[in-house]
């Protein structure tokens, strides 16, 4: 890919030679602007090496979105600018010197480095649709297939909200939702579906339970896995329907090996 944006970037100043380049006299003139395509694909295999080397957690897979994709271009763009500004002044192909002329470069570089990034962002979120697509597939196959474990100790949940104690049924549990400084617990009581309001963080919640089948799935939501009817894939990761209610949980990229594990287990 880099490859291909590199040799995109050279040919297309090349042959269609815009931002005044028609205009440029100066030997090997072809060569030269096809030489900016050399400097995009050093700083570009550079940037994947160092700052992958550098920043690993920011490069995990499982970690990445569409707003690291986004900053992680821009710094490329950037980069390919100041690269294209020195190749430009030891070559003496512009007189633009300083300030001015990095300036200069940036506004040449950054509307030709738009198409490629644009490009780049829906193969990246294209590839990760086709990922999830494939996995909730499978993970679908084997939930039809299988039943939840009966021998898991029931025990209640005590969760304490301000002064007052409320005590849940974990298998009566269908989802958890983090609103501002409130959890509102999904929950089933004589067949009837019932929502209750508690003052406390997603964490503390996640923190009292045990039940494996209990999962936090998002930085906002625990599901009860036992309620999974089916796995939707997206590019960002999953979205659940749940037994006994319409909402569309999502299982974020991050949490999606856990949650695959888990599954598997019921």
């Amino acid at each position: 890919m880099i490859i291909a944006i590199s040799g995109f970037i050279g040919l297309f100043l090349m042959f269609f030679q815009p931002f005044g380049l028609q205009f440029l006299e100066t030997s090997y003139k072809s060569l030269k602007l096809l030489g900016y395509g050399g400097v995009t694909l050093l700083i570009l295999a550079l940037n994947l090496v160092l700052l992958s080397a550098l920043f690993p957690n920011y490069f995990e897979e499982k970690n990445w979105t569409v707003g690291k994709q986004i900053l992680w271009l821009n710094i490329d763009v950037l980069m390919i600018a100041v690269g294209n500004y020195f190749y430009s002044v030891g070559l003496h192909i512009f007189p633009w010197i300083g300030w001015e002329g990095l300036l200069t470069f940036i506004g040449f570089t950054l509307p030709v480095g738009l198409f490629p990034a644009v490009i780049i962002t829906f193969l990246q979120q294209n590839k990760l649709l086709k990922q999830n697509l494939k996995s909730s597939a499978q993970i679908n196959a084997q939930l039809h297939a299988s039943q939840a474990k009966e021998d898991e100790p029931v025990e209640n949940i005590v969760l304490e909200s301000g002064t007052q104690t409320f005590v849940f049924d974990p298998a009566a549990i269908i989802y958890v939702e983090s609103v501002g400084n409130y959890l509102y617990v999904f929950h089933l009581q004589e067949g009837e579906l019932l929502s209750t309001r508690l003052r406390m963080t997603l964490k503390k919640m996640d923190e009292s339970i045990e039940q494996t089948y209990l999962f936090k799935c998002h930085r906002a939501f625990i599901v009860n896995l036992n309620c999974v009817e089916e796995v939707d894939g997206n590019a960002q990761g999953y979205t659940l329907s749940l037994k006994n209610i319409f909402a569309k949980i999502p299982v974020s990229r991050t949490f999606i090996p856990t949650f695959k594990e888990r599954m598997e287990k019921l």
